[in-house]
């Protein structure tokens, strides 16, 4: 499993060449085989299939050797028919055995495939925002599908490198050395040229391979990113500007696509040719030796079927040692995302309710140069409802997306219950929180599944509670499938403000202890508004609330008010922040956030 714990985010940066290209591919391959482990057995079962494939690849030199010489004894038809029916009896079976080994390494693919894609996913779902903001979401979607097959793949294409290509070439030669030393020699003359041809364009090819998925990551990205904001895109006529863009990346993996291609399928011809040369050496060498009475037709029959049965698993060999380059280039740009994993922290599950809070000198910034924020105090009992105001930038979002765990803070610590929030599980922690952001997300889903989402466990009657504390009642009263009607892609069929009452749903369906209401009421009229706020008061007692607000109104709702600003947290009477946001306060110099 991937640690999301210890990333070091890399995926937004230039990727830097390997300083070895073995190392780099001893690396990557050690990287793919422990995932071989729990499938093993299978592996090792397509390795057994592969002995009787050898064998008869062996075996059918022979027979022809075989009538060949019987050609000259004067043998009966029927005897050299029998001889030839063995012969098709052995190309089935060798069929047969290439059909199972095949389905084998196919199913192992899949196996494998799916174990790094759902690493890689779960790695990614429990990954801090950092990572996140660093990344398009389209490259991160690439890597999960695309590279997780490309690495997947190496784990056949080794095994056909370093066993069923390797032993089907033991298994000729050594038929050819029994029948004629010399030929047999002259054949071999061909596997160390085309090893070195391989490996010199396996270096190419790998590089080439790498800047095709990198394309790949880049195109997607940018295919998500204008598909999801279509609506600035229409709204700026950025269509021509967006489709050039889209045209650019397309070319530029057409290049590299190209360039990969070719490498590859300069080794196909380079074998062919030294291959027929091989042949070609054989044949007079063959024909010297049968007039000076040193071989047998049966024996130049038996070698030269060899010698041309040999041409497949070395052409396997190579193809297998650059598909292992493709393979290696998925490798480097999965751990490049994933960084080096040390010693995973362990941490504890937290075992609510929360009753305290407590913000001890906290500091944080996005690039490690610029302060969002910086001594920031605050404590936090149950029961109370607190309101944090400030102008737009000064990071009062940030604040409360540390408080959640999606950042681990620079400086300073924060406490529940007197725990440290660094020792506590994120997933547990999440538990006792519920959020409800600026701009929600639902999913194209129903309202019910949607709810649902805050409480896999929700009972009916949790749903409909929440649905009554959200004042969800009056969405579903005017759509006729009331709770079961889809939403849409991201909530598209409901307005900004009902979305948000969805939201607030899920956020109250489980049983939390803080509740973050994040610009929560923005688009919502002032009835609608006081209505949520008031029923958000009614389950109080058993709550920590923070409203982050620039309506005055919601300080009606709150027992105390903060005041973040110049990258700190200041605490002021209620009444004074409610005076201050309706004569507007002005807006002051910020950290930057970036996440360069």
């Amino acid at each position: 499993m991937i640690d999301s714990g210890n990333v070091n985010v890399r995926l937004g940066t230039e990727q830097r060449e390997p300083a070895s290209w073995g190392s780099a591919n001893l690396t990557s391959l050690k990287y793919i085989w422990h995932y071989v482990t729990p499938y093993r057995n299978r592996l090792l079962l397509a390795g057994l299939a592969s002995l009787p494939l050898a064998a008869l690849g062996g075996g059918i030199p022979c027979i022809f050797k075989r009538v060949t010489e019987l050609f000259g004894d004067g043998t009966p038809l029927s005897v050299l028919l029998l001889w030839m029916v063995g012969a098709v009896l052995a190309i089935t079976l060798r069929s047969g055995f290439e059909v199972i080994n095949t389905y084998l390494l196919t199913i192992l693919h899949a196996q494998l495939n799916n174990d790094i894609r759902n690493d890689l996913y779960a790695f990614l779902q429990k990954s801090s925002l950092e990572l996140h903001n660093c990344s398009r979401s389209g490259e991160l979607a690439s890597l999960i599908s695309n590279d997780s097959q490309s690495a997947a793949a190496g784990v056949i294409e080794l095994y056909s490198f370093l066993w069923l290509s390797p032993f089907r070439v033991l298994m000729l030669v050594g038929v050819m050395l029994y029948f004629n030393p010399l030929l047999s020699l002259m054949a071999m003359i061909t596997i160390p040229i085309l090893s070195y041809l391989v490996t010199i364009t396996g270096k190419k090819a790998q590089k080439a391979e790498r800047s095709f998925l990198n394309r790949q990551g880049q195109i997607l990205g940018w295919m998500i990113e204008s598909l999801v904001n279509i609506r600035q895109v229409k709204a700026f006529n950025l269509h021509q500007t967006g489709q050039d863009k889209f045209e650019s990346y397309g070319r530029e993996l057409i290049h590299f696509r190209k360039k990969a291609v070719l490498l590859k399928a300069i080794v196909s011809p380079a074998s062919e040719v030294t291959n027929g040369l091989a042949l070609i050496a054989m044949v007079a060498l063959a024909y010297h030796q049968l007039e000076m009475g040193q071989t047998t037709p049966g024996a130049i029959v038996g070698c030269l079927t060899a010698a041309i049965s040999l041409k497949s698993p070395i052409k396997s060999l190579s193809a297998s040692v650059l598909e292992v380059q493709k393979s290696v280039a998925a490798v480097q740009r999965i751990k490049w995302l994933i960084g080096d994993q040390g010693e995973e922290v362990e941490r504890q599950p937290f075992h609510g309710p929360v009753t305290s809070i407590a913000i001890r000198g906290v500091g944080f910034s996005y690039d490690g140069k610029h302060n969002v924020l910086q001594q920031v105090n605050l404590d936090a009992v149950r029961g109370e409802r607190i309101a944090i105001i400030g102008p737009s930038g000064a990071g009062k979002t940030t604040l409360l997306d540390l408080l959640s765990g999606f950042y681990p803070c620079s400086e300073g610590e924060i406490l529940a219950n007197d725990v440290d929030m660094t020792s506590i599980e994120q997933a547990s922690w999440s538990r006792q929180i519920g959020i409800v952001s600026q701009e929600p997300f639902l999913f194209d889903a129903s309202i019910e599944e949607n709810i649902r989402h805050g409480n896999a466990e929700a009972t009916d009657d949790d749903v409909t509670r929440a649905v009554e504390l959200s004042g969800c009642q009056e969405i579903l009263a005017r759509l006729p499938n009331g709770l079961q009607t889809r939403v849409g892609e991201r909530g598209l069929i409901l307005s900004g403000g009902e979305r948000k009452r969805v939201a607030l749903a899920r956020a109250l369906v489980r049983p939390i202890s803080i509740l973050i209401l994040d610009e929560a009421t923005s688009e919502l009229d002032g009835p609608s508004e006081s209505a949520i706020l008031d029923a958000v008061d009614q389950i109080t007692e058993s709550l920590i609330v923070f409203h982050i607000s620039h309506r005055p109104g919601v300080l009606d709702h709150c027992d105390r008010a903060f005041m973040l600003q110049e990258r700190t947290l200041r605490e002021m009477p209620v009444e004074q922040c409610k005076a201050q946001m309706q004569s507007g306060a002005p807006r002051v110099k910020v950290g930057r956030r970036t996440a360069s």
